[in-house]
C-alpha cells in the first residue's frame, strides 16, 4: 500500500504486522489527499491510521516543493528552516506527548522530524525547533496559538491538519482556538489543506 520498508521495519519491531480496520480504511483516501473522518475505539491504532499515509504523502510533497533532497542511497535530507507540513491538534498535553512519540517513530525512517508543543514547559526549545525546521507539529491549541501570536510559527506551508479526539476538543471549548489555528494554515497560494478528524 505504498508504505516504505523503513516504516515497515519500525512497525514490525513494535510487533505490528497487519493494519487494524481503521488503518486499512484510512490508508488510500489519506494518501490521495482527501479529507477523512475516522471513528474507532481507543486502542485500535488511530494515530498510525492517519500518521502513516499522511507522512508518506508529506515526503512526496516535500520532494516536489524543494524541502527535501534525495540522496544517492535513496534517503532524503530535509532543508533546514523549513516550515511545518503537518499539524496535529490534541485536547490534552498527555495525548499530544503520546501522539508525538508515535509519529516520531514513523518520521525517523522517512527522514522527517516531529516535535510536540504544549503548555507547562519553556518556549525556548520549541522556538529553537521552529528555527531549525520541523515537518510535523503536534500540540495543544493553547500553546500553538501562543507561538502564532508571538510570530514564531508560520503554518502557510502546512498541507495536512489533524484534529485528534476532535469531539473531545469541541467538548472542552477549543472550537474557536482550532478555527484561529487553521485560518493561518495552508494559506500559501490558496492551497486546499487536507483535514483529518479522528475520534473514539
Amino acid at each position: 500500500m505504498g508504505v516504505s520498508q523503513g516504516v515497515i521495519d519500525v512497525l514490525s519491531h513494535k510487533g505490528i504486522t497487519h493494519f487494524t480496520p481503521v488503518q486499512a480504511k484510512s490508508m488510500r483516501p489519506v494518501l490521495a489527499g482527501r479529507d477523512v473522518i475516522g471513528r474507532s475505539r481507543t486502542g485500535t491504532g488511530k494515530t498510525l491510521a492517519f500518521g502513516i499515509p499522511a507522512l508518506t504523502r508529506i515526503v512526496e510533497l516535500s520532494k516536489q516543493n524543494g524541502n527535501a533532497e534525495v540522496m544517492r542511497d535513496g534517503s532524503i535530507r530535509m532543508r533546514r528552516g523549513r516550515l511545518p507540513s503537518m499539524i496535529v491538534l490534541c485536547p490534552t498535553r498527555e495525548l499530544a506527548r503520546q501522539v508525538g512519540e508515535e509519529l516520531s517513530s514513523v518520521c525517523k525512517p522517512l527522514g522527517l522530524f516531529a516535535t510536540v508543543f504544549h503548555g507547562g514547559v519553556s518556549y525556548d526549545p520549541q522556538s529553537r525547533a521552529l528555527r531549525q525546521g520541523i515537518d510535523v507539529l503536534v500540540g495543544t491549541p493553547g500553546r500553538v496559538m501562543d507561538h502564532l501570536d508571538r510570530g514564531n510559527l508560520n503554518l502557510s506551508e502546512c498541507h495536512v491538519a489533524v484534529l485528534d479526539e476532535a469531539d473531545e476538543m469541541l467538548n472542552m471549548g477549543f472550537a474557536e482556538d482550532v478555527e484561529v489555528v487553521l485560518e493561518g494554515a495552508g494559506s500559501e497560494n490558496d492551497r486546499k489543506m487536507q483535514c483529518l478528524l479522528f475520534s473514539a
